[in-house]
This record gives C-alpha cells, sequence and structure tokens, in this order.
C-alpha cells in the first residue's frame, strides 16, 4: 500500500479548525413513513446528551447533478447525531433495542456510518449537502483518512473558503458500522466516510464549487484516494430538525 503523495498548497485567510471531534453516527435513509422532524424527535428523547439534526432531500438540480457525474445513490432523509463521548456511541453498538424499535418499519435504512466526526466549521445552516464514498483499495483506512483531513480539506480552504457554515468529515470505523447495521438489522455498505456540509445559501455554496476548474480540481484530487467507481451516496436538502437550534429557543426554518 503507498501513501498519497502530499501537495503543497498556499497559506489561506479562513483556516479550518483542526484540533476538534465528536463520536459520530449517520443514519442515510431511502424513505420515512414518519414526518421527519418527528422522528428527530424521538431520536432527541431516546439520546437527550446527543446533538441531532435530521434533513430532507430537495431532489433539486444540484442532488441529480451530483448523483449522475459520481454514479451515486440519491438519499431521501439523513439523521446525524453527534455525541459529547465515544461511550455514549458505544452503548448503541451493545444495547441497540430502543433505536431498532424506533426505526421499526417507519424508515428503509440504506446504510449506516459512524466514526469519528472532524468538525472542521461549526455554525448551523439551514440546508445540508452530503456525499459518502470508499476508499480507493490500495489505501488502508488511516491513510485514506489522513489525505481527507489534510489534502482534501487543504483543497476545499484553498477553493471554497466561504463555502459552508459547518463542514464536518465522518471517518467512519467500518468494523463499527458493521456491528450497528447488524445489531440494528438494517443494511451495511463499506463506505469510509462522509463530507456534511451545512449552509445558508445555495447558489453561493454552488457558485464556489460549480466552475469547471474548481470540479476539475476536486475530480483530480478525489482520485488519489477514492473508489468512485464502487459507488456512494449522496444528498442535497432542508435541514428539517436540529435538537440544539431546539434547545436554544430559535426555529428551525
Amino acid at each position: 500500500m503507498g501513501d498519497v503523495q502530499h501537495i503543497q498548497r498556499p497559506s489561506l485567510s479562513r483556516p479550518f479548525i483542526r484540533d476538534l471531534h465528536r463520536p459520530r453516527m449517520m443514519l442515510a435513509l431511502k424513505s420515512l413513513a414518519d414526518d421527519p422532524s418527528g422522528i428527530g424527535t424521538a431520536v432527541a428523547q431516546l439520546y437527550p446528551e446527543a446533538r441531532i439534526r435530521v434533513s430532507a432531500s430537495e431532489a433539486g438540480p444540484a442532488e441529480a447533478a451530483m448523483a449522475k457525474e459520481k454514479g451515486y445513490d440519491r438519499a431521501a432523509f439523513v439523521i446525524d447525531v453527534e455525541w459529547p463521548s465515544s461511550l455514549l456511541l458505544m452503548a448503541v453498538r451493545w444495547q441497540p433495542e430502543s433505536l431498532s424499535q424506533l426505526l421499526g418499519t417507519r424508515a428503509g435504512v440504506m446504510t449506516i456510518l459512524a466514526g469519528a466526526g472532524h468538525i472542521l466549521l461549526d455554525e448551523p445552516g439551514a440546508y445540508f449537502m452530503l456525499i459518502a464514498a470508499k476508499r480507493a483499495d490500495h489505501l488502508s483506512a488511516g491513510q485514506f483518512h489522513q489525505w481527507w483531513i489534510g489534502d482534501h480539506a487543504d483543497l476545499i480552504e484553498e477553493l471554497c473558503p466561504d463555502f459552508a457554515n459547518a463542514y464536518v468529515q465522518l471517518h467512519a470505523h467500518r468494523g463499527l458500522g458493521r456491528d450497528l447495521a447488524k445489531n440494528l438489522n438494517i443494511a451495511y455498505r463499506p463506505l469510509d466516510g462522509a463530507d456534511s456540509v451545512y449552509f445558508d445559501d445555495a447558489e453561493k455554496l454552488f457558485s464556489s464549487v460549480g466552475t469547471p476548474e474548481t470540479a476539475r480540481r476536486f475530480a483530480e484530487d478525489e482520485a488519489r484516494a477514492v473508489d468512485v467507481a464502487a459507488g456512494g451516496i449522496c444528498m442535497v436538502g432542508k435541514v428539517v430538525f436540529d435538537s440544539q437550534t431546539i434547545a436554544s429557543g430559535a426555529s428551525v426554518a
């Protein structure tokens, strides 16, 4: 296995946070029988210590273009759970009954990812974008995550300095995700991580990442470490539930 060669980049005016990370679990859903804010409330009651965000796809042109370009499956809903302690995430691993009963037949789960959430930007956002992918076969999980938090994050800083309110990399642990999926009796796909972007201005976001030159440089960067042909999951939608926003007394737009 070979490391990904590091690329030197210019200094930046808006550096990312590099040392903030919390345990994270993400459920990508293809369907949901309940109102999504209702499932968010139920998950928040189940895990009061965690921050719960639920986003719903708007099935818009940006999501369609992303799915077509990469050949990725489109999620209809995403449940994003962030814990203050890894012990709370481990409790889900070994005592999954409550979450399993909550999801039951109400949610069609595409996959689950869990691991370390590296929080590079951390402000509330009204909209959400997800890209979940598998690492290239020649890289170990450690090498892939090192590239992702390093060169890939550096490239985003350089090309899209004002692209988002929040940006989180979920560095997925396959063993943990596999155990959770088995214990919850839901589908599992061996994906190695997910980019989560929370933002307020879709036009601003996609004008940052949608130019031909930016798209070319991102594609070249991903080709060094991502197995695009293996498929992944993507979504662009609206945040319909945020337990932290509700706790602060604000409303989700």
